[in-house]
């Protein structure tokens, strides 16, 4: 009978099958990749069936309902925690967007943008790339960078012209991957990716060998995981807020921001708002 693989080991790149736990198929030749399929988490067991396996495998997050100290129940996000010895599960703090009063947003308290006394080109309607290229015509971009929900990664080097020594940041902000077309999307990405990455060996001293992956010097791409109506956030509270624009910096100088995601039919096809704001301020806070 032919054993069931859910992905590749992220310690060393070979496949993972499904046995009394998901189990690296190397540990032969030394790994020691082991995840069980049973965890304990303040007393609370958290099962890991196929679909989570393969997320969590995979460098994804999931969601279990578990219940805080005064025993209300609310959904925590987990991902691997992967030590030298053993694999264990790990829970994602909690990620706020906070508005102050003084009309500045802060992603992660690290970086604000300052929308007092700013005037706006705006565009409604289809046709956003459109918008897009011809406010940056006479722009030699040497930085991009974006946060949207979906975003199709080969699309927009190409049209934007992003070359290979232009900074790129992604924050990819969306929940978990559904629908057909979302599916296709992070299909094209991965190939797209895996055609710009090159791998690296390390060898420890017990002759152990971990694959380490890397893109491009130029090219950063992170999860920011978000829920659209949090259920531990009161709509009223004055710090509630409810991420959705998307925002797409290019030279730390000119920001859009707006509705239109970064595919070919948000940027193309589909009915779309977007700002363009030049000369912004943007201001490091601090840690």
């Amino acid at each position: 009978m032919a054993k069931e693989n859910v992905g590749k080991c992220p310690k060393c790149g070979a496949d993972v099958y499904i046995g009394y736990s998901y189990y690296c198929s190397a540990y032969q030749q030394g790994c020691n990749f082991n995840l069980k399929k049973e965890h304990n988490y303040f007393g609370q067991s958290l099962s890991i069936g196929k679909e989570y396996a393969q997320k969590l495998i995979n460098g994804e997050s999931v969601n279990f309902k578990i219940k805080n100290k005064e025993g209300k129940p609310y959904n925590a996000a987990f991902e691997l925690n992967i030590q030298e010895k053993e694999v264990s599960l790990k829970k994602i703090p909690n990620k706020k967007t906070v508005f102050n009063s003084s009309q500045k947003y802060y992603i992660q308290k690290k970086y604000a943008i300052d929308l007092n006394n700013i005037n706006a080109d705006i565009h409604i309607g289809k046709g956003t790339k459109r918008f897009i290229l011809e406010k940056l015509k006479n722009i030699e971009i040497h930085s991009f960078k974006a946060s949207s929900p979906y975003v199709n990664i080969e699309s927009i080097i190409k049209n934007l012209e992003l070359h290979s020594n232009v900074e790129k940041i992604f924050v990819i902000s969306s929940d978990e991957v559904s629908g057909e077309d979302s599916k296709i999307r992070k299909k094209r990405n991965r190939d797209f990716l895996e055609g710009i990455t090159y791998y690296s060996k390390i060898t420890y001293g017990n002759g152990h060998e971990k694959r380490e992956q890397h893109f491009e010097d130029n090219l950063m791409i992170y999860p920011f995981k978000y829920k659209t109506n949090p259920e531990d956030e009161n709509e009223n509270s004055p710090n509630y807020f409810n991420l959705h624009s998307k925002f797409y910096l290019i030279n730390n100088q000119y920001a859009f921001i707006g509705s239109a995601n970064l595919t070919e039919k948000g940027l193309s096809s589909n009915f779309e708002t977007l700002f363009l704001l030049i000369k912004i301020k943007v201001k490091t806070i601090g840690n």
